[in-house]
């Protein structure tokens, strides 16, 4: 009976905790991206971009870059643990760092994810809840309870462009002032320009060593990894609609889901990591 009580349980969590694509999931849609991109089908555009992708294309550090502050962070091994990467994928070659930003987008705080966002704006940052967008209502998510977590939701054409929810459509190349998500079109356009010339917009330079330009590549790649995740959340239902997301965040706001979004969340990843290996 014991066992027959497990299985039901296991059952419902595995019903409501699926409701989002698991990390290992955005993992291996990005790395299908990619092998059917530009960056694969035209072997000379890297040369033009004087790219080499190789094992090690970039070294392991990358640019967090808000306003005039740069601050330097590591690659983690949490990105390519329990199979989140494709073995097939190099973790520092270039679709390895499209991949660590696809993985990366999902962080949250208070979840398993690493905390190494070092932005005091971004304390109790939970990225998920900016990944949501109602076209035919043109809104956020916006859910009874949720300005409790977060006073400014964007939708997540917003998000990924980085720009606010107003301008989304109307002025999508005029950035937020003082943005909180430091990986969007804007980033990555900013972090490959300072790649290729070693200066900033302003004409400054923030480059003037190998390594230096290589961390913005990185950091260009990572920016698109994170703006590929949210394209690929359009294409889920329960992003397009007023629904929680699943995982910490959704049991903050649905009470009655709390016992089972309670559950390790090791136990609810690992079941879903077996479901996306049916996907690769």
């Amino acid at each position: 009976m014991k066992t027959i009580r497990f299985v039901f349980f296991l059952a419902v969590l595995v019903s409501y905790s699926a409701n989002a694509y698991e990390l290992a999931t955005h993992g291996r849609l990005t790395n299908e991206a990619y092998k059917h991109s530009v960056l694969v089908k035209d072997p000379e555009l890297l040369k033009q971009l004087g790219i080499k992708d190789k094992p090690n294309a970039f070294g392991e550090s990358y640019y967090d870059v808000s306003g005039s502050e740069v601050r330097e962070r590591q690659k983690n091994d949490f990105e390519e643990s329990r199979d989140r990467m494709p073995r097939e994928v190099n973790p520092l070659s270039l679709p390895g760092w499209l991949l660590r930003g696809a993985i990366r987008e999902d962080d949250a705080y208070g979840e398993d994810n690493p905390q190494d966002d070092r932005d005091p704006a971004n304390a109790t940052l939970r990225r998920p809840l900016h990944h949501f967008f109602d076209p035919a209502n043109n809104r956020p998510l916006t859910v009874t309870g949720i300005g409790l977590l977060d006073s400014d939701i964007h939708t997540a054409p917003a998000w990924g462009l980085g720009t606010t929810n107003a301008n989304a459509f109307t002025q999508p190349n005029t950035p937020e002032t003082g943005r909180r998500n430091h990986f969007t079109v804007f980033d990555a356009r900013e972090a490959m320009y300072r790649a290729l010339t070693g200066k900033n917009l302003a004409g400054d330079n923030v480059a003037t060593t190998k390594e230096q330009r290589n961390r913005y590549w990185a950091t260009a790649f990572r920016a698109l990894g994170d703006v590929v995740h949210l394209i690929q959340d359009m294409g889920q239902p329960q992003h397009t609609r007023n629904d929680a997301h699943s995982g910490e965040c959704s049991a903050a706001l649905n009470a009655p889901a709390v016992a089972a979004t309670s559950v390790p969340a090791t136990l609810t990843e690992a079941v879903k990591t077996l479901q996306a290996r049916r996907l690769a």
